[in-house]
């Protein structure tokens, strides 16, 4: 369960870490077997006033424990054997109706027991940790397709053992000279940071606002993974079964589901000479994103009442009851879109009433941050700026499940359904991009606060007047780039961060090294040599408050600039 231990703290140093870059390029660590039940599970912890998230750097940077305190004193790890599996957690994914739902990246890996490895780096000052890019793994445990030819990463063939195709692969392609791993590696890179917003809001009960962002960077080819599901014929028929057990089949990729324009004003223009951009088997067609907090419903938490909030901004003042029929009884679930009459805002209670104290887990959606509100942007191979920003949400779902698969284990969070996403390739020739130098990015924030049901509805009411004065959240939070196939020590440190004079850095080389400054926009606002390792760059030079991205050589760091 989660540990607060020294073994698994960073310590409380400058922003001079180990950073790891493990390249996926070759996909030797897209997934590694550890056991996500082991009392270790992890890797670094966000202590953020009386909660306390734990995230793994065995599981993509997933949340794999959440600490609250106990109904008697003390504190208990809320997440136990029900909701830690790598199938399960907090944590997000996507997939699209036109592959019928099975090509599923999965930031925490692909199967129960094997996860995505990747670097986390803590930054003290700010109390955030920061997931770094790595590629993400399909999630491959549905039993439904049977994608994968070799077994040389784990040898658990679902399909064979529900007698399916008797283990075969069913995607018809010559992939003898491809690795399990190369079959399991998607098109899409995953990064993203949890961060205490305490300070920002001005409140004392636990605010933390979870950015993430899903990169469409990896070009479909022949050998690529999306190649396994895209259109059918009639000699290599790629079928999912709608059951293991129950005969029946449909096909890998279904063309009704294609999107006659997946954008709704950019990219601009198109190689057709037309803003249109019909969706095609290498797309993402009629996505789906779902980002779901997950814990194990138990006497020491079972929050046993439900907060809404209208449109209008009314909370209900006496909880809905989940459990009319009591804990061992029939559980009263709640999913309901935004176009119902209802904000993406959830409270999870075992108070009755808001004016009780008690103990409350609250998530939210904001519609006014700027990731949420347009989630689809063009980024800049180049230097990692925006091109471009989409806004292709069709519709948001909340969803609030106490008794998710009957095993007494909640799963509550959102569901976005959107138009899509266009490949890289698609991209070449459109908004002046003529050397393949842009790819599209997906991206959302989502709250998670802790407290009373006062509290966290006063959170929300600074959440989104905090917004309103800063013109949303933001618009980046790291870099997707993936340059160095070998593992990278970090080598040099930026401080202070948060910074309001000066910004200096300094590296570990007496050799010249290239320092380079993007706003959050992506506009270059700085270009700087540091000499005998060390440069210090005045913030009056970099245009005024704000996030920025520091580059020196092929790294980068985020870093702020305070009044």
């Amino acid at each position: 369960m989660l540990q607060l231990t020294n073994q698994f703290m960073y310590k409380k140093t400058t922003f001079n870490v180990l950073l790891l870059l493990a390249s996926m390029s070759a996909y030797s660590q897209i997934v590694e077997f550890s056991d996500p039940h082991n009392p270790n599970k992890s890797t670094h912890i966000l202590e953020v006033g009386n909660l306390k998230l734990g995230v793994s750097s065995k599981a993509g940077g997933a949340i794999v424990g959440i600490q609250i305190p106990g109904p008697s004193g003390g504190v208990i790890d809320i997440m136990q054997n029900k909701s830690e599996t790598y199938g399960r957690l907090t944590q997000s994914s996507i997939r699209d109706k036109s592959h019928n739902n099975v090509y599923n990246p999965t930031q925490s890996g692909s199967d129960e027991e094997w996860g995505t490895p990747c670097s986390i780096v803590r930054n003290t000052s700010l109390n955030t940790l920061d997931v770094m890019p790595h590629r993400l793994a399909l999630w491959y445990g549905d039993g439904k397709y049977d994608f994968v030819q070799k077994q040389d990463l784990y040898a658990i063939d679902y399909y064979k053992r529900a007698g399916i195709n008797n283990g075969g692969d069913a995607d018809f392609l010559t992939e003898s000279g491809l690795t399990q791993a190369d079959e399991l590696a998607s098109e899409f890179t995953y990064t993203g940071s949890y961060e205490d917003y305490r300070a920002k809001l001005g409140v004392d009960s636990p605010v933390v606002l979870h950015h993430m962002e899903y990169a469409f960077n990896y070009n479909p080819n022949n050998t690529s993974a999306l190649k396994q599901f895209a259109t059918s014929t009639a000699a290599q028929p790629r079928v999912v079964r709608k059951d293991p057990v129950t005969p029946g089949q449909f096909n890998v990729f279904d063309p009704n589901f294609i999107i006659p324009d997946i954008s709704v004003a950019q990219p601009s223009s198109g190689v057709e000479g037309t803003t249109i951009h019909r969706g095609t088997d290498k797309d993402m067609n009629n996505m789906i994103a779902k980002w779901i907090m997950r814990w194990d419903e138990t006497t020491n938490f079972n929050p046993k009442y439900r907060y809404v909030q209208t449109s209008a901004g009314v909370w209900n003042t006496a909880g809905q009851d989940r459990w009319p029929n009591g804990f061992n009884g029939t559980a009263q679930g709640f999913n309901y879109n935004t176009s119902d009459g209802y904000r993406a805002a959830l409270i999870l209670s075992d108070a009755s009433n808001k004016s009780l104290g008690g103990r409350s887990i609250g998530l939210y959606r904001p519609a006014n941050s700027i990731s949420n509100s347009n989630s689809v942007y063009g980024r800049f191979v180049s230097n990692d700026g925006i091109s471009y920003r989409d806004d292709r949400t069709q519709s948001i779902n909340i969803l609030d499940n106490p008794d998710s698969f009957n095993i007494g284990m909640t799963a509550a969070g959102f569901t976005e359904n959107l138009r899509g996403m266009l490949n890289k390739t698609r991209l070449v020739g459109l908004n002046g991009n003529t050397a393949n130098d842009r790819y599209e990015t997906y991206a959302n924030d989502y709250f998670i606060l802790y407290g009373t049901v006062q509290n966290i509805m006063e959170a929300i009411v600074q959440i989104d007047a905090y917004i309103a004065n800063n013109s949303g959240l933001r618009t980046a939070a790291l870099s997707y780039k993936l340059t160095d196939p070998k593992v990278v020590v970090s080598q040099f440190s930026v401080y202070p961060n948060p910074a309001i004079d000066v910004v200096n850095v300094k590296t570990a080389s007496a050799e010249n090294a290239q320092v380079i400054i993007h706003n959050e926009m992506g506009k270059l606002v700085y270009s700087g040599t540091a000499t005998n390792g060390s440069l210090s760059i005045p913030t009056r030079q970099l245009g005024g408050p704000g996030l920025y991205i520091l580059k020196c050589g092929k790294e980068a760091r985020k870093i702020v600039v305070k009044n």
